[in-house]
C-alpha cells in the first residue's frame, strides 16, 4: 500500500539525514489507494454501526420473561455499545489515517520530482533494483497508527472484522517495503526491532521454502567452451519428478546462479546472465557454431560496461549489448496486468521457438524479489522452467506459474516480462 525507494548511496547514509539535500531520492506512495481504504472503511464502519444500532433496537422489542431474560439483555446491550465504541475508535484511527497521508504528500512536495522511463523499469523487473527503506525511517507516525489499527481490528467481533477486511489491500507488509534486491532479504524484514537502517547483503533466505535443497555441485559443462566452471545439474536436464509441460520440452542445461563473483566478491544477483547463459549453452549444443558465454563472463562484461553490480544485479533488456554481437537476435517483451490469456498465448508461442527468459518473484510467489528463469517448455497446462536460483528444474501450471509472472513488481512496473534469445539465422 506504501512505500519508498532511495538510491543505494541515500542507503548508505545516516539514518536520520539520508543525503536527501546531496542525493535526488526517488520517493512513491499510493496516496490514492490510501484514500480509498480510507474512504471505504468508513462506510464499512457505518454499515457496522447501522447494525449494532439495529441489533439494540430489537433488544426493545423482546418481549420475554424467564430467568434470563434480564442478564441475556444486559450482556447483549453491553455487546452493541462496545461495537459502538470500536466504530469511533475506527473512525479516529482511519481519520488519522487520512492526515498522515496528507502529511506525507506535503513532504514529498519538497522533493525533486523523478521521471521514470522504461529502462529503469525493467532494471526493477529484472533484477537490478535500488535499495528500500521502511516508510517508519520517514514517517514514524505510519508505523504506531498501523500498530494501532492491528490492535483494534482484533478487538472487532468477527463478523465485522469481515466487513473491514475486504477493504484493507490484500497484501499488508508489516514495514510498507516495496520489492527489494533479488535474492536477498533486508535485514529489517529478520529483525523488526534492529533500527541502524542496515540493509547490506545477508545471506539469501528463501521464506517460501527453507528446505528445499542446496543447488547442485559445481561440475564442468561439455558446452561450456571457455573452460570455466559454473554450478549446474546435467543430469537433471528438462526431467523433473512431475511430467514436464510437453515431450517436445528443450533439453536446456541448468545451472544454479550460486558461486557467482563480481568485483571479487560473492554475489546474489546473478539470476539474469545464468538463465542467459543457459539459454545461449542450449543454442551452442544445437549448433557449434552458435558461441555461449558462461554467467561469469555475462556478468563480468556488465560490470565492465557498468550494468551489473555485486548488490543489484543487472536489467533483462542489457542482454541485448551482449548476446546481439554473438550473433543472436535479443528481444525483450513487456508485459501487463491485464489480458492474461492472451499474454500466456504469446509467451507460448514464443517458448514454441525455443526456450525464453521469463522474470517472476522468487519462490513462484506473488510478492517479494524479482527473479529470472528460463522457461523451456509450455502447453496450455503446464509449464516447464529451470530456476538458477535452486539450480533445479520444475513443472507447474500455467495458472499457478502465471500468478507468480503477472503479480505486481510495484506501482507501474511492468509485469509478465519475458526475452527471446535466438540465433539470428534460425529463422
Amino acid at each position: 500500500m506504501v512505500g519508498c525507494t532511495l538510491s543505494r548511496r541515500i542507503q548508505e547514509g545516516s539514518q536520520h539525514d539520508y543525503h536527501l539535500k546531496r542525493q535526488a531520492p526517488m520517493l512513491l506512495m499510493q496516496t490514492e489507494e490510501v484514500q480509498l481504504v480510507v474512504r471505504q472503511c468508513r462506510q464499512a464502519l457505518d454499515a457496522i454501526d447501522d447494525c449494532a444500532s439495529s441489533m439494540n433496537s430489537s433488544l426493545g422489542y423482546l418481549d420475554w420473561v424467564s430467568p434470563a431474560s434480564a442478564g441475556f439483555c444486559e450482556e447483549a446491550q453491553a455487546c452493541t455499545r462496545q461495537v459502538a465504541s470500536l466504530v469511533e475508535t475506527g473512525r479516529d484511527l482511519f481519520a488519522r489515517l487520512d492526515r498522515e497521508q496528507v502529511a506525507w504528500k506535503e513532504m514529498g512536495k519538497g522533493f525533486q520530482p523523478v521521471q521514470i522511463n522504461t529502462a529503469y523499469l525493467l532494471a526493477m523487473a529484472g533484477g537490478g533494483t535500488v535499495g528500500a527503506w521502511s516508510l517508519s525511517n520517514l514517517l514514524p507516525g505510519f508505523s504506531r497508527l498501523t500498530g494501532l489499527m492491528n490492535q483494534w481490528i482484533n478487538r472487532l467481533p468477527d463478523w465485522a472484522k469481515k466487513l473491514i477486511s475486504k477493504q484493507l489491500p490484500v497484501d499488508q507488509a508489516g514495514d510498507f517495503l516495496p520489492p527489494a534486491k533479488t535474492g536477498v532479504i533486508p535485514r529489517a524484514w529478520l529483525d523488526k526491532n534492529d533500527n541502524t537502517g542496515d540493509q547490506q547483503p545477508i545471506s539469501p533466505v528463501d521464506e517460501n521454502n527453507q528446505n528445499r535443497q542446496p543447488a547442485a555441485e559445481q561440475v564442468n559443462l561439455p558446452s561450456n567452451t571457455n573452460g570455466q566452471n559454473e554450478s549446474a545439474n546435467p543430469s537433471q536436464s528438462t526431467e523433473t519428478k512431475e511430467a514436464t509441460a510437453s515431450s517436445e520440452a528443450f533439453s536446456v542445461p541448468v545451472k544454479s546462479q550460486k558461486g557467482l563473483k563480481a568485483d571479487g566478491k560473492g554475489t546474489d544477483y546473478g539470476c539474469v546472465p545464468t538463465s542467459a547463459s543457459m539459454i545461449t549453452d542450449y543454442w551452442h549444443d544445437r549448433d557449434e557454431t552458435n558461441q555461449t558465454l558462461s554467467a561469469q563472463d555475462l556478468v563480468n562484461m556488465n560490470i565492465e560496461q557498468k550494468d551489473f553490480s555485486a548488490d543489484s544485479g543487472m536489467a533483462i533488456n542489457k542482454l541485448e549489448n551482449d548476446l546481439e554481437p554473438l550473433g543472436y537476435e535479443v528481444e525483450t517483451i513487456t508485459g501487463t496486468a491485464d489480458n492474461a490469456a492472451d499474454q500466456l498465448t504469446k509467451l507460448k508461442s514464443a517458448v514454441n521457438e525455443g526456450p525464453v527468459l521469463a522474470n517472476i518473484h522468487l519462490g513462484l510467489t506473488t510478492n517479494g524479489y524479482s527473479h529470472a528463469v528460463v522457461v523451456n517448455a509450455m502447453t496450455d497446462e503446464k509449464v516447464t522452467y529451470n530456476d538458477p536460483w535452486t539450480g533445479t528444474t520444475e513443472t507447474v501450471a500455467v495458472t499457478e506459474f502465471d500468478k507468480s509472472w503477472g503479480a505486481s513488481f510495484g506501482l507501474k512496473y511492468p509485469v509478465r516480462n519475458y526475452v527471446t534469445i535466438k540465433p539470428a539465422n534460425s529463422n
